[in-house]
């Protein structure tokens, strides 16, 4: 075991209208010097065990006691925290995404740990965590009554996503009803993959699906990203007509499309820590395949090569930043975390584009 401090002191915490305008802070060491960071510790895929010190108080002008601790990072498999007054424990909650969702203090997607801080008292909380997937420990607080207004926000940014993904994959099956192009029908099919892979990683896969079954939500991850990225391939080689124009990357394209289903086959025997690891990185080999397929086609003039380009540089851009920041290369911040979602949004609106064009170009051969 390795205990990683971050001593985190709250004493800029006088009133509400302060903690609204710095919704969170965090502390790390360097050189014995503690500084103010908005850095989150991260220590990529590990299988020790992260243990995180603060000391909060509460200024003995403040006017809340209520506060919440919270981590926006559903992935961790144990969390425990442990409160303390003057050396006392008063406060103990154990959860985390292999335990039951009813054990989490409150029923939220992430971990939220409600504590209390009278006005001129010291307390010192203790965070023990261990993960399979990439372990970092985003601790955030907030007052009770901000966090509910940062909790509807949430809500509302998610509802967005999800239900701009769902629906632009219903429209691209329909296309595929009437058009019978199998191009789209690979597309929607990542889609909908896309959607239970970004749920798993979001934590809404435990909230609302599988909070009886808490390992079910790695194993629905790895069988998204497997089938997902098996569906991208597929279309890949349709939608830019790889066998006509890049007929080598075509059969490169071919083989790691076919190689992409047995992940979800080699989870059941290989551990979850090794396959994800794993995955990601192969995630790689493809986005590189993928934009070399897009790049040949568009320089031999096929115009619907350049909005799939568009398309997955946005979705791309963000995957390999996502992938950097579970390896520990790039520090967390908004794009390394929420990427590939924010990516996602303009790659859909782009590949339709794409996919409007290559029908219009199609139609008038015909004509």
């Amino acid at each position: 075991v390795r205990a990683i401090w971050h001593p985190v002191l709250a004493s800029e915490l006088l009133s509400s209208e302060e903690v609204a305008e710095r919704p969170h802070f965090l502390l790390k060491q360097s050189e014995g010097i503690t500084k103010f960071s908005k850095i989150a510790p991260t220590f990529g895929f590990t299988k020790e065990t992260a243990l995180v010190r603060l000391q909060v108080s509460a200024h003995e002008k403040a006017k809340l006691s209520d506060y919440v601790l919270y981590i926006d990072y559903p992935l961790l498999d144990e969390v425990s925290l442990y409160g303390f007054n003057n050396g006392i424990l008063e406060e103990r909650y154990v959860t985390g995404e292999l335990s039951p969702f009813w054990t989490r203090p409150v029923k939220h997607r992430a971990f939220v740990f409600p504590i209390s801080v009278n006005p001129g008292e010291t307390k010192e909380f203790i965070f023990v965590s261990k993960s399979t997937d990439t372990l970092q420990l985003p601790i955030h607080i907030y007052t009770k009554n901000y966090f509910d207004e940062h909790l509807q926000i949430e809500q509302y940014m998610l509802g967005i996503f999800y239900g701009g993904i769902f629906m632009m994959s219903l429209f691209i099956a329909l296309l595929y009803i009437i058009l019978r192009d199998n191009s789209l029908f690979y597309m929607s099919c990542f889609l909908i993959c896309f959607i239970g892979m970004a749920s798993s990683l979001n934590g809404n896969m435990n909230q609302f699906f599988t909070f009886d079954s808490p390992t079910l939500a790695k194993d629905v991850r790895i069988f998204c990203l497997g089938v997902g990225m098996f569906s991208v391939l597929m279309f890949t080689c349709l939608f830019l007509k790889s066998k006509h124009y890049t007929p080598v990357l075509h059969k490169i394209l071919t083989v790691m499309a076919y190689l992409c289903l047995l992940l979800p086959l080699s989870n059941i025997v290989v551990p979850f820590y090794y396959v994800i690891q794993i995955t990601l990185i192969y995630c790689l080999f493809i986005t590189v395949a993928i934009l070399a397929a897009g790049i040949k086609t568009v320089r031999q003039g096929y115009d619907p090569a350049t909005y799939y380009l568009l398309g997955w540089f946005f979705f791309f851009s963000g995957g390999v930043s996502n992938v950097g920041r579970a390896f520990s290369v790039i520090p967390i911040n908004l794009w390394t975390e929420y990427g590939v979602q924010f990516g996602s949004l303009f790659s859909t609106l782009s590949l339709g584009l794409g996919i409007a064009a290559k029908f219009r170009l199609e139609r008038s051969s015909r004509l």
